[in-house]
């Protein structure tokens, strides 16, 4: 069985697939295989995914496809005063039409998942963080959750490497503990 992941960027496509088959096997009667497609950023995935999902559910074996954007950047414009994440998810699977398809959306960015868990991080990079953990999704628009650890690594001597280290945390995060603080899915 395989779901096919599509999403924005390096980051999604390095770190999420083993991170959700590691969800999805212990929910499931047979082990997953998910398979990334990655786009060029949130501009090419909105004008291009529609057309692929439709494509390759109906020439394919795969059993789903994953929609996943960061909230933050997404240009989708909402209607004024709309919850932007509550008017985008049945907005973009309305695009695709497709029963076996679902959108979803980090909020703020798939970086948020990473703060629900300190133990994760270096020792002097958790201490920093100590707060983010409690409510990860409302690390907001003016300092998204990447910008955070960049700040955080940057007061320890160090960057923050979205691919890099973002494949690293997201090995060592338990995709139980980002579900559970995390409520947007």
């Amino acid at each position: 069985m395989r779901i096919e992941l599509l999403v924005e960027g390096a980051t999604e496509q390095v770190a999420l697939p083993s991170f959700f088959k590691r969800w999805l096997d212990e929910r499931l009667p047979a082990p997953i295989s998910v398979k990334p497609v990655s786009f060029k950023g949130n501009g090419q995935y909105l004008t291009s995914f529609a057309q692929r999902v439709n494509r390759d559910l109906e020439f394919s074996e795969k059993i789903a496809a994953v929609g996943l954007l960061d909230l933050y950047g997404a240009t989708l414009e909402s209607p004024p005063n709309a919850d932007k994440y509550a008017w985008a998810k049945p907005e973009l699977e309305s695009r695709v039409g497709h029963p076996r398809f679902r959108q979803h959306f980090a909020v703020h960015e798939v970086e948020a998942w990473l703060l629900s868990d300190p133990k994760i991080f270096p020792e002097p990079v958790r201490k920093r963080l100590a707060g983010a953990s409690h409510r990860p999704e409302s690390v907001n628009f003016r300092k998204p959750p990447s910008k955070l650890l960049q700040q955080v690594y940057l007061s320890e001597k160090r960057t923050y490497k979205k691919t890099l280290d973002g494949r690293a945390l997201f090995n060592k995060l338990d995709p139980n503990m980002a579900y559970e603080k995390c409520p947007y899915r």
